[in-house]
């Protein structure tokens, strides 16, 4: 499934089957804020892999339990929800292997919520999580799995780790504010770029290094160890 040439929203209504494969949606960046819409459920056990600078948003309750992948471009979601339910990030489990961040962007645009899924940043990739609302928090409690690839936190919303991140890739936020739910919440081989605000929220946590031009904030007593320090 492919839209390249649109200039306004392109709204795919149908139904999207999976069976037991993946399906390739490509959406390339046009002049609309919202390149495609994929209003029809997706169902099956196969998965979706998003392709194309373009960004698809999500907006029926898809039941297909495969893998969602975003290797390029932003797929867009006003609900996450737990793994294992219906919901427009798919029914699979909650397992890291199901939501896989290859490059591209996960973009949350809805209601302060939570979400026990866990993900996997591919190896050697920079991917990102975009709360784009301020005032809003997207509270993930599932892990990023040991991989070497990074995590960029964008948009002016609150993002915030309370499940065991174990990637090793840079942890950078640009904008908005990175939270931790729970002490050490970033692998301490990780490195740590703050141009936006890390919120410590009372915990301590180690990473590798520390910049940026950004804010560290805690609500109470907690330590930021750098290089040892």
């Amino acid at each position: 499934m492919s839209a390249t040439g649109a200039t306004n929203t392109v709204d795919f209504q149908n139904p999207i089957g999976t069976n037991a494969a993946s399906r390739t949606i490509q959406v390339d960046n046009g002049t609309a804020s919202t390149d495609a819409i994929l209003s029809g459920a997706i169902s099956g056990t196969g998965g979706i892999i998003k392709t194309g600078a373009g960004l698809v948003s999500l907006t029926a309750t898809n039941t297909n339990t495969g893998i969602t992948t975003i290797n390029a471009g932003v797929l867009s979601v006003a609900t996450i929800g737990n793994g294992g339910p219906t919901g427009s990030l798919s029914q699979a489990s909650n397992i890291a292997g199901n939501l896989v961040l290859g490059g591209g962007t996960l973009q949350y645009t809805g209601a302060t919520a939570s979400t026990d899924r866990s993900y996997t940043l591919t190896n050697a990739t920079t991917s990102f999580i975009e709360i784009t609302t301020a005032g809003t928090t997207l509270t993930i409690s599932g892990a990023s799995a040991n991989n070497t690839g990074g995590l960029t936190k964008i948009g002016p919303g609150t993002l915030t780790l309370s499940g065991n991140n174990l990637h090793t890739g840079t942890t950078t936020v640009s904008a908005g504010t990175l939270k931790l739910g729970a002490a050490d919440r970033i692998a301490n081989t990780s490195a740590l770029v703050v141009d936006g605000t890390f919120d410590m929220n009372g915990f301590s946590e180690t990473v590798a290094s520390l910049a940026g031009a950004g804010t560290v904030t805690s609500s109470a007593a907690g330590t930021l160890t750098y290089f040892g320090r």
